[in-house]
């Protein structure tokens, strides 16, 4: 039986994805978040054959876990039929919990008999938050009831929100995780889209073919530093701006730059960064946001008073001027990279779905011209690829908005839930009473977050 088991556990991924409970594509979810895959898991009540392989998998994990209970309860709406098969393919009555009370007749909100002190499980399809599951619990409870467990099939709750137990006391039993149905997918065949796989190594990334010189220099960087931060240098003299770089040098794989805010600037300010990044093996990127037509681009990067393509590794551009911008790069020749910028962390930015879509897709559509370096980035659905280094601002230890409108992740949210290769972070490290403490703090909780997701 638990080799019969085993077996249906490395279908039915296949058999969801074949009969469309698995879909890829670009969703918008019930947060408003946008999604590479949805998993519609109604569909089920219309495969009988798929449902029965599910509840022997809900059968077999609970009996491995010891669970046992007099009841079974349908959490509305898609437990309702699972739990209903369940009851009968296993011989153990059934209650369901409604979304409200009847206003008529016994007023009800859960349906079925109990008797007070039974043990029940409550059946679902999927944990997001848990929110369903909770609400269930407590109005069983309520009722006098024992909640034993809790059985779904898909846990997609964040890698870092993840637990064996919901609310510090039931007990919770998951099929499959995301990954685990992603990676299955992909060894039998199915193209699963790259931003929901673990990534290669940087190392590996740095190898690809395709990949822009100096983002494969940075690949190579970071796994050798064994760092992934980058700091956002947002100061407005040339002592602050080489102080911070010589401190917190050796913590970072990056120093971020606005050279037009440094309001004593001359070439030998250039110089010394460049000699401070070469002393404590960090790149430069300037976070100019070009984004003019292409001949006024040509001038800021290659002329002017900052000269920007002689020094920096790294420029920020915007795409809402079409493909000028890189069809200018690329006519410069220029060294550096060009990071498309395709999402942005600020409150009420106007950058919408839509846009991130095409700036996305025309940032990748340059690859082979030798300039797009990477973007920077918010989410998954902003994704370039591997070849591609992906670096997120708005990181801080303590999310949260602040005066200005900025938002703030964490570095477990926007790398192991999200897209991020190099964490930008800003006021967190310049403005701490230590900036090299605050950066060695990043620095770990970054990496930490890296390995991680390389782990899963």
């Amino acid at each position: 039986m638990a080799e019969a088991v085993s077996d249906l556990a490395n279908q039915v991924p296949l058999q969801m994805y074949e009969v469309g409970l698995v879909k890829f594509g670009d969703f918008k979810l019930r947060s408003g978040a946008r999604s590479p895959v949805y998993f519609d898991l109604r569909m089920l009540v219309s495969n009988p054959g798929l449902s029965s392989s599910v509840l022997k998998l809900y059968a077999q994990q609970m009996k491995d876990a010891g669970i046992e209970c007099d009841l079974v309860c349908g959490v509305a709406y898609t437990g309702i039929p699972l739990a209903t098969v369940f009851s009968i393919q296993e011989n153990i009555p059934m209650l369901y919990k409604r979304k409200e009370a009847k206003d008529y007749g016994t007023k009800k909100l859960v349906e079925g008999v109990y008797e007070k002190g039974q043990r029940v499980v409550l059946i679902d399809d999927v944990i997001t938050t848990g929110g369903s599951l909770l609400e269930t619990a407590e109005e069983l409870e309520r009722l006098g009831l024992v909640v034993a467990g809790m059985q779904v099939l898909i846990d997609r709750r964040p890698l870092d929100k993840r637990t064996s137990v919901l609310a510090g006391k039931y007990p919770l039993m998951c099929v499959f995780t995301m990954e685990a149905i992603f990676n299955s997918l992909s060894s039998q065949g199915v193209t699963i889209p790259p931003s929901l796989l673990p990534p290669p190594s940087f190392d590996a990334r740095a190898a690809l073919k395709g990949v822009h010189p100096k983002t494969a220099a940075l690949m190579k960087l970071i796994a050798e530093k064994q760092t992934n931060l980058c700091l956002s240098a947002d100061v407005t003299t040339s002592q602050e701006l080489l102080t911070l770089a010589d401190s917190v040098g050796p913590e970072i794989c990056v120093l971020k730059t606005h050279i037009d805010m440094v309001d004593d600037f001359t070439p030998d300010v250039v110089s010394q960064l460049k000699a401070l990044a070469s002393k404590h093996n960090f790149m430069l990127f300037e976070d100019r946001k070009l984004a003019d037509i292409g001949n006024t681009v040509q001038h800021q990067l290659c002329g002017g008073v900052y000269k920007i393509a002689s020094w920096a590794d790294f420029v920020t551009v915007h795409v809402v001027g079409g493909p000028g911008v890189f069809q200018a790069a690329a006519a410069a020749n220029v060294e550096c990279g060009l990071l498309a910028l395709t999402q942005m962390s600020s409150a009420g930015n106007l950058m919408d779905d839509t846009y991130m879509s095409s700036a996305t897709k025309l940032a990748m559509d340059f690859q082979d011209k030798g300039v797009v370096a990477g973007a920077v980035c918010q989410t998954k659905a902003a994704y370039l690829g591997p070849q591609f280094i992906h670096m997120t601002p708005g990181v801080n230890l303590d999310t949260s908005v602040d005066s200005l409108d900025q938002q703030y992740n964490t570095p477990q949210d926007l790398i192991v839930n999200g897209v991020a290769d190099v964490l930008i972070v800003g006021r967190g490290i310049v403005k701490a009473p230590s900036p090299l403490a605050a950066a060695q703090q990043y620095r770990t909780a970054g990496w930490a977050a890296y390995t991680q997701k390389a782990s899963l």
